[in-house]
């Protein structure tokens, strides 16, 4: 092949522009991560009354940071897992999309 020929490309060979294969996967990301950071925030500011008791326990409740912390630990991981499997199921989906085009193509 000489140094002046061009390069073609076939139908078969070509890709999609990258951001249209992140798309999906920075949509997902935003509508669970930006709800969760929202509530972090808002839960951060919120105060006890005067005279209740801060912490875990018998009629105590918890404000600011400290209920940051907890949502972290039990509704932050779970969201975590899911934001994984949606991603999982994102990449599973585009694969086999992309293969099935490429054979409808043939």
């Amino acid at each position: 092949m000489a140094q002046d020929e061009p390069i073609l490309v076939t139908p078969q060979h070509e890709r999609p522009p990258r951001t249209r294969m992140w798309t999906p996967h920075a949509v997902w990301a935003c509508s669970i991560v930006i709800p969760f950071v929202i509530w972090m925030g808002v839960v951060s500011q919120s105060e006890l009354p005067p005279g209740q008791c801060s912490g875990i326990g018998w009629g105590c409740s918890l404000a600011g940071w400290e209920a940051v912390v907890v949502g972290l630990v039990f509704i932050g991981v779970p969201l975590l897992l899911l934001l994984l499997v949606g991603h999982l199921i994102t990449g599973v989906t585009q694969v086999v999309r992309s293969r099935r085009r490429a054979t409808l193509r043939n």
